[in-house]
This record gives C-alpha cells, structure tokens and sequence, in this order.
C-alpha cells in the first residue's frame, strides 16, 4: 500500500485516485496514517466480508442469552436545593 502526504494527495488527485483504483491508499496528515483512499468496489468487498457482531459475539460469550441479568433496584431521593 502507498502512502502519501496530504500535501502530495492536493497536488496529485488525479494520480492517487487512478492508484486507489488498483490498490488502497494511505494519506497521512502529520506523519500519521489519517485516511484510506480505495474504490468502491473495493470498499463493498470489504463490508460484505464483514461479519455482523452482537456486543456478547465482541465481549467473547457464545451463549449470552442464558446469562441472568437481574440489577438491583437504586432508591434515589431528592433534596431540597439549598442557595
């Protein structure tokens, strides 16, 4: 994957979207990889391999529906404001 500057992306749009047609590609702002330039044949390729998560499938529990979540009840009262 090629990387450029933003600088160099202002300067070359036309050169890195013809790039970006055959690979993805970094622009950096700052000396960090800020964003990714691709096709959008490439970009829907990548979201259809993505599988859909639950938040149990992120935290690592297969069985989260038999898990009994049961919080206690919190009794809030309020006061007067004192000024």
């Amino acid at each position: 994957m090629q990387t450029y500057t933003c600088r160099e992306f202002n300067q070359y749009t036309s050169k890195i979207q013809k790039q970006a047609r055959k690979e993805p590609v970094i622009i950096s702002n700052r000396g960090k990889p800020d964003q990714v330039l691709m096709s959008y044949t490439a970009y829907q390729d990548l979201i259809d391999k993505k599988p859909k998560r639950t938040i149990a499938d992120a935290i690592g529990y297969s069985d989260a529906c038999d898990i009994d979540f049961d919080p206690p009840r919190v009794e809030i009262s309020f006061r007067p404001v004192d000024f």
